[in-house]
């Protein structure tokens, strides 16, 4: 889980990045893709932290569930 929301917030971001930097700044194609490629490393390391927290969340969760659950029977 943490890899798929690191990858898909890092592709967006790259995309986000050519985008805007192709058609609203001056810089070059060259210094636009660095760039891009800057913010997708770090938007993966960001949204891979995300997906952690999220997964542990869930786990905390279900076990606090499944506990209820079996005080209740």
């Amino acid at each position: 889980m943490p890899n798929r929301i690191g990858g898909i917030l890092s592709l967006v971001a790259f995309a986000m990045c050519i985008v805007v930097g192709v058609t609203q700044a001056s810089n070059s194609f060259v210094t636009v893709l660095e760039r891009a490629l800057y913010a997708m490393v770090g938007t993966y390391v960001v949204g891979y932290l995300v997906g952690v927290a999220l997964e542990k969340m869930v786990q905390e969760n279900v076990a606090a569930m499944a506990k209820k659950k079996s005080e209740i029977s």
